[in-house]
Order: C-alpha cells, then structure tokens, then sequence
C-alpha cells in the first residue's frame, strides 16, 4: 500500500430550505437543482453534464511512460510518492530512493535530480524516502515537499533548494498529519484522535478528528471542522484484542484548492466546500449508483485480503478467522478519494470493489455541477491532473512502477467554454 496520503469525510447539514435554479458556470444542463440554505449554496446533479458521447476519457495509450527502462537508473522507480506536470511540459517525480526529486522533459528523458538522504537542507531523513509525505507546486514551477519530520521543503524549477520551513505547533495541539496544500498559502492537517481502549468485539465507532491550517511560515492558523474520521471496531487477532478498520469502511476524504477546503464522510455522495475563513460555503450532491453489497463482493474482498496474509499456517488461520469475523456493512461507501485539478475542479473517485476492473471518478466544476465520469483501471493511482493531461502511477506484476501520462480529451463544447471564460 502506498505511502501518500489518503482522503477524508462528513457528515452535512439538513433542512434544506428549497429555492429556484438549475444553471451553473459552464452552462445549465436541466440535470442539476441549485437551493440556498442560510447562505450555503447547495448544488444537486442528477445526471453528468458531459455523458455517452461527450464523456471526458483518456487517451488509449499513454504519451509518455517513465520507469520502463532496466538498465537506465534515472528511470527506475521505487515508492512513488507523487508526480508532477509542470507549466512548460516537464514531469518532476519524488521517487521513494534516493535521488528522491527527479525531473524529466515533456518526451521522459531525465534531466536532472536533487535531494539525498540525511538531514540537512535539501536532503530527506529515513530510509527509502520514508520521511516524504506530499509534493505539490508553487509560483514559478517551485516544487514543495512535506516531510514526516514536520518540515517542508521548496525546490527551485531548476532543481535547486530554495528554502525550508517547519511548522511551528501548539503544545496541545498533537500529532497533525497531511491532508492537501492550500494553492501557495499553507496546507490543511487532521488531528487524528487519541488511541481508545479497545472495543467490545465487532462494535463499531467513528470518532471525530480535527481539520486545522497552517499558514505558508509554518505557524498554526486556525481550526477549520471538526468532522467523523475513521471507522473503527472492536477485532481479536491471535488472542490479542485491539480495534480495526472494518471492511468496506468509510473513509474520511478531503482536498484543498486556493483557500477552499473540500470534506465528505462518504456516508452518501454528499461533500461539503468550506472558505478561507473555516464557513460552510457549498454543499455538493450527485445522483447515488446501487451500493449495496453482495456476497460475490464480500468474498472477493477476503480474498484480496488473504494475499497478503503471512506464510505461517497458524498466522494465516488466525488471519483468516479475524477477517470472517469483522462486521460486514449492507451498502458501500459512496466514495473513497478525492483530488481537484489545476482549474479547481473537484475530482470524485467512488467507491471501487475488487470484482470491477475499473474506477470512476466524477468530475464537478467549481459551481457544483457534476460534468463528467472519467474511468481508469482499477490498479492505478491518480497522481496529478492538469487541465489536458492526467499523470497515473501503475504497478505490474513484479510490482515494477510506471509514471504514465495520458491526454485527457474533453468534448468541444466544454473546451470552447473554458477558453470563453479565460478571456
């Protein structure tokens, strides 16, 4: 399982007081309900703006692969935390050894890396890179990089360290933990709760985590929600009694672009939009697909889940027991990541089951309207979405890691809007 870091959830409000509207920025499609509740504006699609013919959809093959090659180092890949596009074509990659930083050209071909391990300015604690979190962009092509050990640093286009800055935390604040960086202006952490005695066998809790911000110069900014984090239940695992995550769980799923913070609990396909200054602003809904469970897809669970037991006979019996005896929940979450693109778009993966190949993930614009379904293999991790391209980390079966850029091919229409507002 990879290290980077996952998504959040939550739960919304009600009471909803009903109001006119089906039109958003990009055009009305007569598939979506706009209301207005005390000042949160919430948006409700029933359908995809862009369907059947129009579907946004990535290219057949990729335009470039990185990792292919076994003979040439600079191209080989190990723990891939991130990969980014930037502005004039490069893809920068923090690989999981070191050199940790990579950048190559638009075609793949290295052109030169940074970042050693050590502790000092530019280099990075732990071995194979474990201290690397988070990457992500500033002004000018700069390259930020979060680090278990607190700090963050920033990377010139050129691949030169620029600059390094932990962050500054409250004495009773905790253990804050990476969610998503605020465009140029800090980044957004949770507080996870403190470890609980463990549960009666197979009860379940969630208990609520904190969201908080910090500024760009590393000191504490404010508390932005308070929200239900991760699942966990009551499990006995070879005699030992501890709490776990219970099988199709929901997982608490968060993004940020500019100052918007975007949460969903992934109890249905609701996800709350907050501002800079912590207010609900928006609360986006989209039509639920048929989320029950089925056997076929509790046994295929176990069985992905088995793969990975130990060799031990008596370990794996345990293993086993353990697995049958979680509690099993009658429908899917509504979704299990979250990501937005370079123009704010807020992308949606839903929940993915071991007995579909593919993902979806549903695509909402800045208004609220749900544009289009993009679907990608199951066994990829999205990594960055620019407006034309989408950057996916694959693994085959020796577990060898491929950076694949794919175009991302939008219908004209939608095309012709975007350049109508730039202007």
């Amino acid at each position: 399982m990879s290290r980077a870091w996952r998504d959040v959830t939550g739960v919304l409000a009600a009471g909803v007081v009903a109001s006119a509207g089906c039109s958003s920025a990009g055009g009305g499609s007569g598939n979506i309900i706009v209301r207005d509740s005390a000042g949160v504006r919430i948006v409700t699609s029933h359908a995809p703006h862009y369907g059947g013919a129009d579907t946004w959809r990535l290219a057949e093959v990729p335009s470039v692969e990185i990792g292919a090659s076994e003979t040439d180092t600079t191209q080989q890949l190990h723990n891939v935390v991130a990969a980014l596009r930037l502005s004039d074509g490069r893809i920068v990659i923090v690989n999981g050894t070191s050199p940790y930083l990579r950048w190559f050209d638009g075609s793949g071909t290295h052109l030169y890396s940074a970042g050693r391990s050590g502790q000092g300015p530019g280099e990075f604690a732990g071995p194979e890179g474990a201290s690397i979190r988070a990457a992500w962009l500033l002004p000018g092509d700069s390259l930020a990089i979060y680090e278990g050990t607190r700090r963050t640093q920033v990377f010139a286009s050129d691949g030169k360290h620029a600059r390094s800055v932990s962050l500054q935390i409250p004495q009773d604040l905790g253990y804050p933990q990476f969610v998503a960086a605020f465009a140029f202006a800090g980044a957004l952490f949770f507080l996870a709760p403190p470890d609980r005695e463990a549960l009666p066998l197979r009860e379940v809790q969630r208990p609520s985590q904190r969201y908080v911000r910090f500024n760009a110069d590393g000191t504490f900014a404010r508390e932005v929600a308070v929200r239900p984090g991760f699942m966990i239940f009551g499990n006995e695992y070879m005699g030992r009694r501890s709490n776990g995550r219970p099988p199709f769980s929901r997982p608490p799923v968060a993004a940020a672009h500019g100052d918007d913070f975007f949460y969903g609990s992934a109890d249905n396909f609701e996800i709350e939009r907050f501002g800079a200054d912590g207010q609900l602003r928006m609360i986006i809904r989209r039509a639920e697909a048929d989320r029950r469970i089925t056997s076929e897809m509790i046994e295929a669970l176990k069985q992905e889940q088995m793969a990975a037991a130990p060799a031990d006979p008596a370990v794996r019996v345990a293993w086993r027991r353990s697995i049958d005896a979680a509690p099993y929940p009658d429908s899917l979450p509504a979704y299990r990541r979250m990501r937005t693109d370079r123009a704010g778009n807020l992308w949606v993966q839903e929940y993915d089951v071991p007995t579909v190949p593919t993902a979806t993930w549903s695509v909402f614009d800045r208004d609220g309207e749900w544009l289009s379904n993009v679907t990608v293999p199951r066994a990829v991790t999205l990594l960055d979405i620019d407006d034309d391209h989408v950057l996916l980390l694959a693994r085959d079966a020796l577990d060898v890691q491929r950076v694949r850029q794919y175009d991302l091919q939008k219908p004209r229409a939608h095309v012709a809007s975007q350049a109508e507002e730039r202007k």
